[in-house]
């Protein structure tokens, strides 16, 4: 099952949050700011970079959804964690900037593990 799924329940739990008490919050706040930070560190812990989106030993294991990376952007900056949100940022800009369309546009995913991926095309 791939994490674009779990991050959209990891949101739709967060909105939930709300009838419960500060420290079931700040113990599910902390377990989403743990899994999402693991995801951005699979292949590299500094530098831009894209969230892993789906698990190790799938058959896209080395995929970075552009969905799930923006997603977890927003998370990181809702939290206050800019950090965070500027690395997996940064990666997307780069990525816009260097995709081969051209024309600003992205493609869906990249390598997670190599941003210019096989051939310099970056596209998973």
């Amino acid at each position: 099952m791939g994490h674009t799924f779990r991050l959209t329940v990891i949101l739709a739990h967060l909105m939930s949050l709300a009838g419960s008490t500060m420290a079931e919050n700040v113990d599910v706040l902390s377990n989403i700011d743990t899994f999402l930070a693991q995801q951005m560190n699979v292949f590299y812990s500094s530098g831009p970079r894209v969230v892993q989106s789906y698990a190790m030993y799938s058959a896209l294991t080395y995929r970075g959804d552009v969905y799930d990376t923006s997603l977890a952007a927003c998370y990181f900056i809702s939290r206050g964690d800019l950090c965070r949100a500027r690395a997996l940022v940064d990666a997307l800009v780069f990525v816009q900037e260097h995709d081969p369309i051209g024309d600003g546009r992205t493609h869906a995913a990249y390598w997670a593990n190599n941003l210019l991926g096989f051939e310099n095309t970056g596209v998973s």
